[in-house]
């Protein structure tokens, strides 16, 4: 029997950055918060990944796909009109500051990976519930699939950290929620790979 390849190159390029960041930084930091933290979501990348599926796992990502990518330039000017954290990497210009760098870019992977996967399981789970009415099925809509997979999304990011209705917080739950629905448009329309690459873009300029 033949095997079924991953299709999405791209998807499986950040995938395998991810998860050899995550493996390197789960042993650099053993014991830690930040490898506990790498470790949950390598496993929720792993898990996340498998319950995707095929649909999106075997999509092949086209040349005007990629194009879609260039919607990150959104969140990245709303980040900047609301006056939240912009990180630069001027000062990785040492073996140890592109060692660190290395690592950077690894974990960003890795939270791409398992944040998109996440939110395309979230969605073929709402996709696949129907409301009977008499003899019909009614599905639910691709939009309101999406809105939950969106909302879940942007509860677990205050996980770890309190919800306060400060002007701070705010403005980074409004920033959260339209990132999200920016993301989703790029993965309705393009694919995981570039949803995950969009995610890179914008967790590298956070």
């Amino acid at each position: 029997m033949e095997a079924r390849k991953i299709t999405d190159t791209v998807f499986l390029t950040i995938f395998m950055l991810g998860f050899l960041g995550g493996l390197w930084i789960s042993l650099k930091y053993a014991g830690e918060l930040l490898g506990y933290n790498v470790q949950t979501l390598m496993i929720c990348a792993i898990i996340c990944t498998v319950l995707a599926g095929p649909g999106w796992l075997r999509r092949r990502v086209q040349e005007q796909d990629m194009k879609l990518v260039a919607l990150a330039l959104i969140p990245i000017g709303l980040r900047t009109a609301f006056g939240l954290a912009l990180l630069t990497y001027a000062s990785y210009i040492t073996l140890e500051g592109l060692v660190e760098l290395a690592e950077i870019i690894g974990l960003m992977s890795l939270i791409a990976v398992a944040e998109e996967t996440f939110r395309a399981t979230i969605y073929n789970i709402m996709s696949s519930i129907s409301i009977a009415r008499g003899e019909r099925h009614i599905q639910l809509p691709a939009w309101a699939c999406w809105l939950v997979a969106n909302g879940l999304w942007l509860v677990f990011h205050f996980a770890q950290r309190n919800f306060a209705a400060d002007i701070t917080t705010l403005a980074y739950t409004a920033w959260l929620f339209v990132s999200g629905l920016v993301l989703s448009v790029i993965m309705a329309k393009a694919g995981l790979g570039p949803a995950c690459l969009a995610h890179l873009v914008i967790n590298l300029s956070a």
